[in-house]
């Protein structure tokens, strides 16, 4: 029989607010496809965390030939009126928040789930001790929806959902008004989402209420012709976990917080499991046809996709008038770079244009070769950049700049990226620390000798060529432990006589990289004399033994933001960290460092070569007390 789980947690998501789920959800899909269920759906309390995670996953399953439904929820907190919950709330289970199952059927559902989740977590929430409240009533939920219904799926979820509470107060009292209000339940649900798109829900258990409740929906499906599903309201994967369960979620309140016998069943079942727990009172028959609702009732969603290429925010240029000045006229012909920003059809190119022809007048630039050739080189970019996104790369900066008018003296985040593999040591002050351990205010050995504070930490997942650079390191085999870093990664270098930066990709053996010498602090890693090393008061100059290109490499990797000197020392060797510069944002006044002056290159970041160019994050930090771009 095909089955599909439609309410389950895990604990990215159903952990927010308390500790409730010991599910993480990649064990979560795998034990789903190991009992053999044809799909799930993750459904956390007010929340849609888990989503992302959960789609990869299922493309690479999705990849190797299986066939996996994935549904994407959340089990939200549906009140009469918000307002009144918030304002008259009584704490004791007194104030109800019900529960209540979405999952989105394509796309358009899914964003009508986003509105329904944030919705919640906006202004509608509120404290109450030390738990937030995120409720959301139908009349909203109804706003959201509109005259778009039939693109969300809901059940009537677990014995917190309001059908459940009604339906055991009817059992107990008798009380005619109980049944008006599931009626009542029963028509918001058909109005709201379609009669097709809901679902009455059980779940096998031992618990007297729920087998109670179980029996009565049962019944009331087959008086309304509306589906009986069954679920396991999952928040740990084996029976054999429950232990392990509850002392996860009394971990932070063990005296508070009650060990329901609700969780006694809460784990994933195979369907032989869940039909011993409801033989007595479902016959195999009816068993069976409620494991093809299941199936059903999600089979046909769309798989949900939220990978797609990047789109850059623009600002709104409609109501600024502005006009191309021509300073760079005599270029045109030239530069390919400015004569296509003077030229673009795109209203976003011409803006940022202009801006830059603005700045370059305002700081009294010279009309020199340098500095129009850098202008250029960084357009040009810009625009193969563009190119490649099919998209205004210009847009990002006209934004950006605008963002920076507002509010000065903020930091930003903008383009940057990490350079060397978690692995790599880096000398600091309290002696060496990998890469992904330094932190914000360590202090790191730079070029000039002295030990100068970390800025900021840099982390990127990439998937691109890297290169292994093979050295003299004391202590260390360089076959065992070579450096391995972005093509792009400056290292401070000496050949043919000359010291200077030079990229990765770009060393050669005759070359030395160097190993600055302490000034201020007695150096504890200090190198040995050899015959193939220099010193001089300044570095140890330790010869390249071996470059070698790795070919395209998924990993994560690192780098660092350093003031005054803007170096550190990594394995042994000195190398420029992620400060950057770009002259035609220098001339927006995106930041205040003059890179021509400083000799800050802009290839490092601004690269429309790279492989994994439409990959990367974008992020920018302008530094605008140290006028620098890292």
């Amino acid at each position: 029989m095909k089955f599909i789980s439609n309410h389950n947690h895990t604990d990215k998501g159903s952990n927010l607010k308390m500790l409730d789920c010991a599910c993480k959800t990649i064990p979560l899909i795998d034990r789903a496809i190991e009992l053999g269920y044809s799909g799930l759906s993750i459904t956390d309390h007010s929340s849609i965390s888990s989503h992302i995670e959960a789609i990869q996953y299922v493309k690479k399953i999705k990849e190797k030939g299986i066939d996996f439904v994935l549904g994407l929820g959340s089990e939200e907190y549906v009140v009469d009126d918000h307002i009144d919950v918030k304002e008259n709330y009584q704490g004791g289970g007194i104030t109800k928040f019900w529960h209540m199952i979405f999952i989105a059927k394509n796309e358009l559902g899914y964003e009508q789930l986003r509105r329904i989740d944030s919705t919640a977590w906006g202004d509608n929430s509120f404290m109450s001790g030390k738990m937030r409240r995120t409720p959301i009533d139908k009349q909203q939920i109804q706003d959201i929806i509109g005259d778009e219904k039939g693109n969300l799926l809901c059940s009537t979820a677990c014995l917190g959902g309001e059908m459940a509470q009604h339906v055991l107060n009817f059992l107990e009292t008798k009380d005619p008004i109980y049944k008006e209000k599931v009626l009542t339940l029963i028509n918001w649900m058909i109005n709201t989402f379609g009669k097709e798109n809901i679902a009455f829900e059980i779940q096998p258990s031992n618990q007297i209420e729920q087998i109670e409740y179980n029996k009565f929906l049962i019944k009331m499906g087959k008086a309304y012709k509306i589906p009986i599903i069954i679920t396991n309201d999952t928040h740990y994967l084996k029976k054999e976990d429950r232990q392990t369960h509850g002392a996860f979620i009394t971990s932070r309140d063990a005296e508070g917080r009650e060990l329901a016998d609700f969780y006694a069943t809460t784990y994933l079942m195979s369907i032989d499991e869940m039909f011993d727990y409801v033989k007595d009172y479902i016959s195999q028959k009816e068993f069976e046809e409620i494991i093809e609702n299941s199936y059903n009732f999600s089979k046909d969603i769309e798989f949900i996709d939220m990978e797609h290429p990047t789109i850059i925010p623009e600002r709104d240029l409609s109501q600024v008038k502005f006009e191309v000045k021509g300073i760079f006229k005599d270029w045109y012909d030239k530069y390919e770079g400015i004569r296509n920003f003077a030229n673009s059809e795109y209203i976003q190119d011409k803006y940022l244009f202009f801006m830059i022809e603005e700045g370059f007048l305002a700081k009294k630039e010279e009309f020199n070769e340098i500095n129009i050739a850098r202008i250029n080189w960084e357009l040009n970019e810009i625009w193969k950049v563009s190119e490649q996104l099919n998209d205004r790369m210009s847009a990002y900066y006209n934004l950006v700049d605008y963002i920076v008018d507002l509010c000065w003296e903020i930091g930003f985040l903008g383009i940057s990226r990490g350079c060397f593999t978690n692995d790599s040591l880096a000398t600091t002050l309290n002696g060496l620390k990998t890469l992904d351990k330094v932190v914000i205010g360590d202090k790191v050995l730079s070029a000039d000798g002295k030990f100068n504070n970390v800025l900021n930490t840099l982390k990127y997942d990439i998937k691109e060529p890297l290169v292994e650079i093979k050295y003299y390191r004391q202590g260390s085999s360089c076959e065992k432990n070579p450096s391995i870093c972005t093509l792009d990664h400056e290292i401070l270098i000496e050949r043919n006589g000359q010291i200077k930066y030079e990229q990765a990709k770009n060393l050669v053996v005759t070359d030395f990289v160097l190993y600055p010498k302490a000034k201020e602090v007695i150096q504890t890693n200090v190198i040995e004399k050899r015959d193939t090393i220099k010193e001089d008061e300044n570095y140890w100059y330790l010869p390249v033994q071996e470059i070698k290109l790795i070919e395209e490499t998924e990993t994560t990797v690192y780098d660092l933001t350093v003031e005054n000197n803007h170096s550190y020392t990594i394995n042994n060797m000195c190398v420029h960290n992620s400060v950057t510069g770009y002259y035609t944002l220098y001339l927006i006044d995106m930041h205040q460092m003059n890179p021509i002056e400083w000799n800050l290159p802009a290839y490092r970041h601004l690269n429309s070569s790279r492989v994994s160019f439409p990959k990367q994050h974008w992020g920018l930090m302008v530094n605008l007390a140290r006028g620098c771009v890292a």
